[in-house]
């Protein structure tokens, strides 16, 4: 998120959800859902969630 100057803002009005949804998540107290993740890709230039979420992966291992 710093590196594309993403903030919880961006991917709340996004999504269309609160910033306060949004740091559950990214604290790990809540799982994300599939249209979340679909809704925040574009932000960081992936087309959907699919790409995210094999890019994240890819990033962990």
């Amino acid at each position: 998120m710093k590196r594309k100057g993403i903030t919880q803002d961006d991917m709340a009005r996004a999504s269309g959800r609160a910033q306060s949804y949004i740091a559950k998540h990214l604290m790990e107290h809540s799982t994300w859902k599939i249209d979340d993740i679909e809704a925040i890709a574009p932000l960081f230039g992936y087309p959907n969630a699919l790409s995210l979420m094999s890019a994240a992966f890819d990033y962990k291992n």
